[in-house]
């Protein structure tokens, strides 16, 4: 529990009391309007000068409630003079501290939550404040002045993703400012401000590790930036061509590792790829081709690879890009945005999962095992390719409870179909046919929204299931090692608990634990372990199947 000095928790009290007669005066016009520069000059030296983080928030409030309140309410506008003024009034006195690094992040706090306060605020008076920002990132006071700038320009686009995504809850005319907004400064923003900043060869901001991840943090915000069409439709702010040029930076960043030798990656990078990583998920979750670039890159760079006898450097760079291949493209349902890139087929809200699990497939094996000898370096380049696609599976569920809860998805895994039978036929060409409607995926017809999403999900699980474990049975002993085996394993376990008891038993899953999927290949011993996957995920109701087959 916090606890406030006892002047300090007046003070909060003071301040939310005058946030409730801000927000509950009748006529703001009469009882509000006349004190607003008595109340701005008194309270923005708590913030300007504050240390008391439960004061400088108790401030901001008052101040976001003063913007709200002369913007109008979700029914009536009121006249836009008085809110025009009170910004023109902050931002006045906050200027000439944007400028100066001792002020410059309260500044940024002051000006920024005025003017983000509601849309109208934002349209009237984010041009002038992301110019004002703009031209003092050209010549930044120190390093620290830079951060900090970077800081409130990231903010401020954030707050107007949230202002975009939650337009439809204020006044309609929320909605039609925001179609006619200016939306070119924002735009311009990534070579003329992030780009500029980042290829800088300054020592200063090289030393400073701060800077590239704000870097990299504004440029997924500004390339995952909404706008609104006329008929109300999200499209993508900027033009896939900058999406493009953002993504490719990002996905520079993340195959470096296995690019660059253990001598060249010295650096201390561990930070800002685990940034790059969250950047170019924030970016490929609205602007789709991200991630078929990111595949295409980070495969092409494996297979220039000789696997068979790896270094430990090597080896750990495979398995950290696999994990940024998983999270990238598993962790987030893609949203339908429209843009103006060409895209290479209909949006699908699994086509990200689709093409992870395509590639590590179709990677698998890296290095062909021959005999019992084989060092455990070998082995474990597969092992990780295996890994990354159980990992990919755990993050798509887990994506899935998120967004359509459990109590929802719970109806669209208790199916009383055998899924197997509609799935005999795709036994070899699965990965042409896994987008297609012979496979048992028809989700381009689906939106992000739609729980149907989880229950293809199970059916594409359960289709990798059926697909390794007979490759596993029937194909060289020699790659299927007990490490690699027990992997599979898992990833048998996690698709069959995810489906319903009802579900386990149409298909048959009890027996199918057994014969491996009708698998012709010969028992081997170490087949127990893709028995124990199977069975492991059963639900006890199912597992009465074992008992009455055997009667």
């Amino acid at each position: 529990m916090i606890i406030i000095p006892f002047a300090n928790r007046t003070q909060v009290d003071i301040l939310r009391t005058l946030k409730a007669c801000v927000q509950n005066y009748n006529n703001p016009q009469a009882s509000v309007v006349p004190h607003i520069e008595k109340i701005w000059n008194s309270l923005k030296y708590e913030v300007r000068n504050g240390e008391v983080k439960e004061t400088i928030d108790a401030t901001l409030d008052v101040l976001r409630a003063i913007a709200d309140r002369l913007d109008g309410s979700k029914t009536q506008k009121l006249d836009v003079l008085s809110l025009k003024d009170y910004i023109d009034l902050v931002f006045g006195d906050c200027r000439d501290d944007l400028a100066n690094p001792t002020y410059t992040k309260q500044a940024g706090l002051l000006v920024m939550t005025v003017v983000t306060s509601n849309i109208r605020s934002y349209i009237l008076e984010n041009v002038g404040l992301v110019e004002c920002i703009r031209q003092n990132l050209k010549l930044p006071k120190s390093p620290s002045h830079t951060k900090d700038l970077l800081l409130i320009l990231n903010s401020i686009l954030k707050s107007r993703s949230d202002l975009v995504n939650n337009r439809k809850a204020g006044h309609p005319q929320d909605e039609e400012q925001l179609k006619g907004e200016p939306k070119e400064h924002l735009e311009s923003l990534f070579h003329d401000t992030y780009l500029r900043i980042w290829t800088s060869t300054s020592n200063e901001v090289a030393d400073s590790v701060d800077i590239p991840e704000q870097l990299l943090q504004g440029m997924a915000l500004l390339a995952s930036q909404r706008a609104v069409g006329e008929t109300g439709e999200d499209y993508l702010l900027c033009s896939a061509k900058i999406c493009s040029e953002i993504c490719t930076l990002l996905i520079q960043h993340l195959v470096k590792g296995l690019t660059l030798s253990s001598n060249d990656n010295m650096s201390d990078g561990d930070s800002l790829e685990e940034e790059a990583q969250i950047a170019l998920r924030t970016v490929a979750s609205v602007y789709t081709p991200a991630y078929d670039e990111f595949i295409l890159r980070a495969t092409a760079e494996i297979r220039k690879r000789d696997w068979t006898n790896p270094s430990k450097y090597s080896l750990d760079a495979l398995r950290n890009l696999l994990f940024h291949l998983a999270y990238v493209g598993c962790s987030e349902i893609p949203a339908k945005i429209v843009s103006d890139a060409l895209l290479p087929h209909p949006f699908s809200p699994l086509q990200h999962l689709t093409s992870f699990t395509t590639a590590m497939v179709s990677l698998f094996p890296l290095s062909p095992s021959t005999n019992e000898a084989d060092t455990q370096e070998e082995s474990l380049a597969n092992s990780y390719v295996i890994a990354a696609l159980h990992t990919g599976l755990l993050f798509f569920r887990d994506a899935c409870v998120t967004k359509y809860k459990l109590d929802t998805l719970d109806t669209y895994s208790k199916a009383d179909e055998n899924w197997l039978e509609g799935l005999e036929h795709v036994l070899d060409d699965w990965l042409q046919g896994l987008s297609s409607a012979k496979a048992g995926i028809t989700s381009e017809s689906l939106g992000e929204d739609d729980p149907e999403v989880y229950r293809q999900f199970l059916c594409l699980g359960l289709l990798i299931t059926r697909y390794l474990y007979r490759a596993a049975v029937s194909g060289p002993q020699s790659l299927w090692n007990a490490d690699i085996l027990f992997k599979l394993s898992n990833i048998a376990a996690t698709t069959v608990r995810s489906l319903g008891e009802q579900l386990q038993k149409s298909c048959n899953l009890a027996i199918e634990a057994f014969n491996f999927f009708g698998s012709e290949g010969p028992a081997r011993p170490q087949t127990e372990i893709l028995t124990r996957g199977i069975l492991e995920g059963l639900w006890p109701g199912a597992m009465t199947e074992l008992v009455c087959g055997s009667d």
